[in-house]
């Protein structure tokens, strides 16, 4: 059955590719920013266990700085998801890894520090990537908060964006002060610069196994 339904989901891929590739495409890397970019992708997923067909529709988010190839692998990733697959981990959609945190728990009205660390160089968008997301206790969290200071400058900036569990969720807190969902100073973000995330949840408890700060 899961062989089946992972051929399925092959198919349905195939079938997506086919219809976002242009002319010439096949010659163009995949590292290439998506025609997708920004949008929602609606997705088939044909699910056949040798006596039985289901389709269902996935609507999958495609955020605004991913590649072809990034693109592909939440596609993917969803349509496992949506069969009962294991799903592989997902990666930082921005150039930069400025931390790296492993396995925490995030509670509401307690925003805990979930990375931190040294610019680099300049900066004009950074992200916070929350992988492997689960929730261990009955809870009602719907979305996860997110506060970014750069201490050098004594500026805050927050941003939130809606719970998904077992995959992730990434916000992007661009500088210019008009990122989704973003309040607070205009962030500045410079090389030296010291930066800390902290993050909560809007209620109840959950896990994540990492969390990324990304930029770019």
């Amino acid at each position: 059955k899961k062989f089946k339904q992972i051929s399925a989901i092959l198919l349905a891929l195939g079938v997506v590719c086919s219809m976002m590739a242009p002319a010439g495409a096949a010659a163009d890397p995949m590292n290439r920013i998506s025609d997708h970019a920004g949008t929602t992708r609606s997705v088939l997923v044909v699910e056949d266990d040798g006596t039985s067909v289901q389709e269902h529709m996935l609507n999958v988010e495609i955020p605004a700085s991913a590649t072809k190839a990034e693109e592909l692998a939440l596609i993917q990733n969803s349509a496992k998801q949506s069969a009962g697959l294991p799903v592989t981990r997902s990666t930082p959609t921005l150039s930069d890894i400025i931390s790296t945190t492993h396995p925490m728990p995030i509670a509401s009205n307690v925003p805990m520090v979930v990375g931190e660390g040294t610019l680099a160089r300049n900066y004009s968008v950074v992200a916070v990537t929350f992988d492997e997301v689960t929730v261990e206790y009955d809870t009602t969290a719907t979305r996860l908060n997110v506060r970014i200071a750069n201490n050098h400058h004594n500026q805050n900036t927050y941003g939130y964006a809606d719970l998904r569990l077992g995959t992730y969720t990434l916000v992007y807190l661009k500088t210019d002060g008009s990122g989704t969902h973003q309040d607070g100073d205009t962030l500045v973000l410079n090389a030296g610069d010291y930066i800390t995330v902290w993050s909560s949840t809007d209620q109840g408890y959950l896990d994540v196994g990492t969390v990324y700060v990304s930029a770019d």
